[in-house]
């Protein structure tokens, strides 16, 4: 169950004007939540005519330092030599060539695990994209998450008059209030805020005037179709072991000791396996489809830039090489339940 909290630490870690984001339908869009995307296409489109956007119009999804522009990225008269054996570690490098253009040089693209409450990770990120210098650092975030790229977000738990509030008004399901509420105590009990290596990482982009990327799912998709697949009897048992794991005290040595673990390969994967065997129905929506949704976006940086960096959670590597070479249905991945 820990697993759980790991894989989506970076949740938590919201101030009280995002929580509505997170906790179900964003501000304004109603129940089209498809529209991540067309988000993905004004990406696609902002990455393509990047030479001429202004940096103070540059959209949430893609950034650059400010006063660097895109001009920036054209700016390295050769690209580094990289040690590729030195690099930090776990790491998947994958390579794919621009789609449409046979003819072109493969993009190369860093893929690093990390954990999400980790000093270690945020000196790994830093170190990773200092030696690639990558056009673009592509982040585990999505909009609805983009503000926990602040400094000093602390994590807030949602009061129980807030949480009825969004679940009656439709906005949020009972497991996305009580997720976030579990997020929280996990948050608070660490010295780290979650995220730190996102932060690191859009800090160490904006240093070279690489463009950043958020490419995950959208928060709101990911919890809806989470709850839609749980049956009956695995919602109640996984909300009564959110409760109970949320009741105890949290052991912030024992946490960051188990954090720091599930970063090696063998032990990762053999809580994501635990964890699926204690509800099948949530490994399909919470890892693999986002895993399949940063795949897709992944692939689209190839016609921009033959460097790029991902900082990702550990427990993605793994889905996302699997993955690397399928045919991506966007649709299917961002479609809401019942709809």
């Amino acid at each position: 169950m820990r697993q759980l909290c790991m894989e989506a630490a970076t949740a938590a870690a919201l101030p009280p004007a995002e929580e509505e984001a997170l906790l179900g339908t964003p501000p304004g869009l109603g129940s089209e939540a498809a529209h991540a995307e067309l988000e993905l296409e004004l990406l696609i489109k902002e990455l393509a005519t990047a030479a001429t956007l202004p940096p103070a119009e540059e959209a949430a999804l893609l950034g650059t330092a400010p006063g660097l522009g895109a001009s920036a990225l054209a700016a390295e008269a050769a690209p580094p030599v990289i040690d590729e054996a030195s690099l930090p570690q776990p790491l998947a490098i994958l390579r794919c060539k621009p789609e449409g253009h046979p003819e072109a040089a493969e993009t190369v693209f860093y893929l690093l695990g990390t954990a999400h409450i980790s000093e270690q990770s945020c000196a790994d990120v830093a170190r990773l994209v200092r030696a690639v210098r990558p056009q673009f650092v592509f982040l585990e975030l999505c909009k609805e998450r983009a503000a926990m790229l602040a400094e000093d977000v602390r994590p807030r738990a949602p009061t129980v008059a807030e949480a009825a509030a969004l679940v009656r008004a439709g906005k949020a399901t009972p497991f996305s209030v009580i997720y976030a509420w579990l997020l929280a105590r996990v948050g608070q009990g660490m010295e780290l805020v979650p995220g730190g290596e996102f932060r690191v990482a859009l800090q160490e982009a904006k240093a070279i005037g690489a463009k950043y990327v958020l490419g995950d799912r959208p928060i709101s998709i990911t919890m809806s179709r989470v709850w839609a697949a749980l049956s009956g009897w695995e919602k109640a048992r996984l909300l009564g072991s959110l409760l109970w794991m949320g009741a105890g005290k949290v052991d912030r040595q024992a946490m960051q000791t188990e954090i720091e673990h599930l970063k090696q390969p063998d032990a990762l994967s053999a809580a994501v396996e635990q964890f699926g065997n204690d509800f099948p129905s949530i490994v399909q929506p919470l890892v693999t489809e986002r895993d399949q949704y940063m795949v897709y976006v992944l692939r689209k940086l190839a016609l921009y830039g033959d460097r790029v960096v991902a900082v990702v959670g550990a427990g993605h590597l793994k889905g996302i090489t699997e993955h690397w070479e399928d045919e991506i249905e966007l649709d299917k991945l961002t479609r809401l339940p019942g709809k």
